[in-house]
């Protein structure tokens, strides 16, 4: 079966990265929109704080695959 992102163990991170990316987005849009129908400042502010755990989610996405590089003559452990 083809996968977009390859079967290895970084293409397993970036995937699971990519989820809690899609998941963070769909919780600030679903619980913001809530707040904004129902005029709820606890939604709003829940949905604001979701925007900082999306962007270390992203931060996670692209920097955490990292780990996963091999060593050379500059980073000798990866």
């Amino acid at each position: 079966m083809w996968r977009p992102w390859g079967d290895g163990e970084k293409a397993r991170f970036q995937r699971a990265a990519g989820v809690n990316i899609f998941g963070n987005a769909l919780k600030i849009a679903v619980v913001g929109a809530t707040g904004l129908a129902f005029g709820s400042v606890a939604l709003l502010a829940d949905a604001a704080h979701s925007v900082a755990d999306l962007v270390a989610s992203a931060v996670v996405f692209v920097w955490g695959g990292s780990r996963y590089d091999a060593a050379d003559e500059t980073h000798p452990h990866g």
